[in-house]
């Protein structure tokens, strides 16, 4: 049953279907990020080890530059947490908006159907009071 409403919920739909995918990369960006600061962490001690057993081997460099990378990825991991924030808060504001829509589309078929239904009883009750009418008048 179609309602003056199909269009603007298919497009609420669609809105909420698109930060959802959103979310989603942002989603999996953090976890290759968190991934890549654990294996990056990972590797410092490695090579540390290695350096402070090896006793000749400075590392310094190395570890100046792994630190910086460690500070780079932790920057872009509050950036992405940033940005789900925002997903998330336009998630819900897109759901709200498809739930209201939603509602006024159950209303208006709600509606229809009452509406249907009252025009049937009308009709039958047409139909038996014709009837009555006619046993009335058959009975003169």
């Amino acid at each position: 049953m179609r309602t003056p409403f199909d269009t603007a919920q298919r497009v609420q739909q669609r809105a909420v279907e698109t930060v959802r995918v959103a979310i989603s990369v942002e989603v999996e960006y953090h976890s290759r990020i968190e991934r890549e600061s654990d294996a990056l962490v990972q590797s410092i001690a490695r090579e540390r080890a290695v350096g402070q057993a090896a006793g000749w081997l400075t590392t310094d460099a190395w570890l100046a530059r792994m630190r910086a990378e460690r500070e780079r990825l932790e920057h872009e991991a509050r950036s992405v947490e940033a940005r789900l924030a925002t997903l998330r808060g336009q998630a819900a504001e897109a759901y709200g908006s498809m739930r209201v829509i939603d509602g006024a589309v159950e209303r208006h078929r709600d509606e229809l159907v009452r509406t249907e239904e009252a025009s049937e009883q009308g009709r039958l009750d047409d139909i038996a009071a014709a009837r009555l009418a006619r046993s009335r008048v058959a009975r003169r």
